[in-house]
């Protein structure tokens, strides 16, 4: 009998989808015909196993990420998987499916953070103010969501299995962009499925060290290949402010912890290599001799942003109330200070910067705290090249906002979360490390 009626419920929810979708697609509304579809597959998966959901983000942001209006933002699908997959866990927890959630030291902080976003909108800018908020959202329930959903050694080796096949499609991906199409009908650089270059950066420099050490530990040449594609893309997309904030994060954890020189020396020739690809230097010339429109922009722009934090030091002017000057190059203004800690410190004021602050110095300190006292080799390496990630895009922060570029900070949340999943689901022969519990 419950069979059968499960049978039914599938039945109704299928033939319900083909309705809909059918509908959407004579009405030549695509891209929310396909945002329909993921959303409505996400769900499903869901009720068989929640890491689907997980698979689904990464998927949907390297391959395809449609988007719908609500109200005044673009939720895009990889953003709306995160959201249901929160809400599910949410509701299994209330109706006892699932007995415990993790919770770790960087919990309040983070919570206490984004309430603290939350108490600076206001009626009449909520309109400017929700794109921003949403973003923070999308940050801090990836975290959540990640902690929770992979709760098993398995689960750990599972998801950068996927990670790695779904870069490697988005690697593909942003080579077809840069040889084939312009960004901005100008510029020769690789975005892929992320819409903007140093999204596309961003990205790749929060996944490439993870996998980096994943592929060494496989034996399957297939893989070191699928790898080179991933590191290759992110030359491409002459993300300048994502290409060194690698380097310089490798050459000081493999210098200061690892002891390893070779590593120093093949990364500083690797490093000298990439400067002097004819793009990248063109770039950087345009740098050292301040004739780089980019670098100007920013400058007006933290310029611009410490200017307004003086109207409200201790609070800020509101989250997402920022709006910099007209850039020449671009004809636009710009609600971004391309520097997060000033964009905080401008829209949150001090108060919001500090809380920031105290957000990295947990995750650090608890990341170090495990590579430090743990056994568990695999675990401990697998940390160390996490922390890479997470140094870098602290680096990238002072070029760019990578906490609140939707399309690609949600990876941000994730690789916070996987510093306290490693600590939860370390090897039980290592010693007991605090700072990770269950309710």
């Amino acid at each position: 009998m419950f069979e059968n009626k499960n049978k039914l419920i599938i039945f109704t929810i299928i033939f319900t989808i083909c309705i809909i979708t059918s509908y959407l697609i004579v009405f030549k509304d695509y891209e929310f015909a396909l945002f329909f579809i993921i959303i409505i597959a996400g769900t499903l998966l869901l009720l068989f196993d929640p890491i689907y959901a997980l698979y689904g983000v990464f998927f949907t942001a390297n391959i395809y990420n449609p988007s719908i209006r609500i109200s005044f933002v673009n939720i895009y699908a990889s953003n709306a998987l995160i959201i249901l997959a929160f809400i599910f866990l949410i509701f299994n927890k209330l109706t006892g499916k699932k007995k415990k959630l993790l919770y770790s030291i960087l919990d309040f902080p983070l919570i206490l953070f984004i309430i603290y976003i939350f108490s600076s909108i206001k009626i009449d800018s909520i309109s400017i103010q929700s794109k921003r908020v949403m973003a923070y959202l999308v940050f801090a329930l990836m975290y959540f969501v990640s902690l929770n959903i992979i709760d098993s050694r398995e689960k750990v080796y599972k998801i950068l299995k996927i990670i790695l096949y779904s870069s490697f499609i988005g690697s593909i991906i942003i080579i077809y962009t840069f040889y084939f199409t312009r960004f901005r009908e100008t510029d020769l650089r690789g975005f892929g499925n992320f819409g903007n270059p140093n999204a596309a950066g961003q990205y790749l420099i929060s996944v490439i060290p993870f996998l980096f050490y994943y592929i060494t530990k496989r034996k399957n040449p297939i893989y070191k290949i699928i790898f080179f594609f991933i590191a290759f893309s992110l030359i491409l997309t002459l993300s300048r402010a994502s290409i060194f904030s690698l380097m310089i994060a490798f050459i000081f954890m493999i210098t200061l912890f690892k002891k390893n020189y070779w590593y120093f020396f093949f990364t500083l020739i690797g490093t000298i290599a990439i400067i002097f690809y004819p793009p990248v230097w063109e770039r950087l010339i345009s740098i050292i001799s301040f004739k780089d429109h980019s670098l100007l922009a920013r400058v007006t722009l933290w310029t611009d942003a410490l200017s307004q934090f003086r109207n409200s030091p201790l609070f800020g002017i509101g989250v997402g109330n920022f709006v910099g000057s007209a850039i020449p190059y671009d004809s636009k203004s710009f609600n971004i200070a391309f520097n997060m800690f000033i964009t905080i410190l401008c829209e949150n004021g001090v108060t919001g910067l500090l809380i920031y602050i105290w957000i990295w110095i947990s995750v650090f300190y608890s990341s170090f705290t495990f590579y430090f006292k743990s056994k568990d080799e695999d675990f401990i390496n697998l940390t160390f090249f996490v922390i890479i990630s997470l140094i870098a895009i602290n680096i990238m922060s002072i070029a760019e906002d990578p906490i609140v570029a939707i399309m690609a900070n949600w990876v941000t949340g994730f690789n916070l979360s996987l510093i306290f999943i490693l600590r939860s689901h370390s090897d039980k022969s290592t010693d007991n490390i605090p700072y990770i519990s269950s309710n």
